[in-house]
């Protein structure tokens, strides 16, 4: 897949997830979400702290140089402003001159930019459903974006046990054979559709 392809998926996801975070209520930062450890402003703060690691990571830095500077509660006073500062400083580091071409030092060893900006990708998707969920206002994946879904739990099929004792993902939850690819997507992640 080509470096603007993946570019663009990026940007489509941080989009979507914007859509739906304009749609957060004051009254509703504090609402129960997919993800049971975390309410709506946990899971925001999850999400843009991801973003806010991209230009530490593509400029070469590693977890113990960054040490703790992107802990605790990155939102702030004004989560929408610090939203759209993730967005952007996230968008800027992939788009350096020769960032895509790059590898990071990740928590499980070198990891290739690629790699990294499907990740985040990824994760945009699957936490805008969990948002969405939170404020009642259903998200539908598009094919490609199942396609980078199902793609991703591929490749992690082999650790799925390490990642759920982890507390990376939730253990995978049963659906009927003829559910739709999102539900069962879904719920290979533990979500119940």
């Amino acid at each position: 897949m080509s470096d603007a392809t993946q570019l663009k998926r990026f940007k489509s996801a941080q989009e979507a997830f914007t859509t739906v975070i304009n749609k957060v209520e004051s009254t509703e930062w504090h609402n129960s979400t997919p993800c049971t450890d975390w309410d709506l402003r946990a899971l925001v703060n999850h999400v843009a702290g991801e973003l806010f690691w991209a230009t530490p990571m593509v400029d070469g830095r590693s977890i113990d140089d960054v040490g703790d500077e992107l802990d605790g509660d990155l939102m702030g006073k004004d989560p929408m402003a610090t939203w759209d500062k993730a967005v952007q400083e996230s968008r800027s580091a992939f788009n350096a001159s020769g960032a895509m071409g790059g590898t990071i030092q990740s928590s499980m060893g070198p990891m290739p930019v690629r790699q990294y900006i499907s990740d985040l990708t990824c994760d945009l998707i699957v936490h805008r459903w969990d948002l969405g969920d939170s404020i009642k206002q259903t998200q539908t994946f598009s094919s490609d974006e199942l396609q980078q879904l199902r793609t991703m739990l591929d490749q992690l099929a082999p650790m799925s046990e390490q990642l759920v004792a982890g507390g990376y993902f939730a253990a995978a939850v049963s659906v009927p054979d003829d559910s739709d690819e999102q539900s069962k997507v879904l719920a290979a992640m533990g979500r119940s559709a």
